[in-house]
């Protein structure tokens, strides 16, 4: 598929390559994969020389598709890209399409250890995913219903062609053994326990949704933060 069209493509699909852990560097092991010179292909390491050699571009086309196998995607990342790059990629272009009311998704997928909750939830010190579109759609774009965030909302008086408004509500839900439990709320086992085994019902208006959901409005990223750690 040429690229402008994969761009355009509805469902894209991205892989980032995990980077080895200390413990495995220090047990002598090795990367398995490496990232094509223009990004969109990985391909398995068949020798010591083709080892992670990316950066220095030394990686030529008929090189790496002498390989046992090669898989395409719409973009890679290796193990050196930073979460705010793969956002760039990823969720940024979400954010604008969401607020004029396409809904988007980001689907993590991959075995235990591979770093999907890295990614999504990120560290400390660096931003995940969730973080970083949170910034770009409660900082860098519309504004918001409450009125703490617009002092000003009263001096506008009634123009209807002020700029459109948005509650903005965070909802943590996981789906288990095929089972809905909202991560927000307490379930009938008590505190720590969240409510288990939701209902998904179809709305005309609103679609598919999980009956009794908790939606915790926010304002800020902060308040996006506490709510899915709290």
């Amino acid at each position: 598929m040429p690229l402008a069209q994969r761009a355009s493509a509805k469902v894209r699909v991205f892989t980032r390559l995990r980077p080895l852990f200390s413990c495995e560097r220090q047990e002598g092991h090795q990367c398995g994969w490496t990232v094509s010179p223009e990004y969109t292909q990985i391909y398995p390491v068949t020798s010591p020389g083709r080892l992670c050699e990316l950066g220095e571009q030394l990686v030529s086309q008929a090189n790496y598709k002498n390989g046992r196998s090669v898989y395409q995607f719409d973009r890679c990342f290796d193990d050196r890209a930073s979460t705010k790059e793969i956002f760039e990629w990823i969720a940024k272009p979400l954010i604008d399409p969401l607020l004029k009311g396409v809904n988007g998704s980001i689907l993590t997928y991959g075995q235990t250890g591979s770093g999907k909750t890295h990614s999504i939830f990120g560290t400390f010190k660096d931003a995940g995913l969730i973080e970083l579109a949170a910034r770009g759609q409660l900082m860098g774009h519309a504004p918001y219903t409450s009125a703490r965030a617009h002092p000003s909302n009263t001096a506008r008086g009634n123009d209807d062609r002020r700029a459109p408004r948005f509650t903005v509500k965070v909802s943590y839900i996981e789906i288990y053994m095929e089972r809905v439990n909202d991560l927000l709320q307490d379930g009938q086992r008590g505190n720590k326990h969240p409510a288990e085994n939701l209902p998904v019902k179809e709305d005309p208006c609103r679609g598919f949704y999980v009956h009794g959901m908790h939606e915790q409005e926010v304002e800020t990223v902060a308040d996006v933060l506490h709510t899915l750690h709290q």
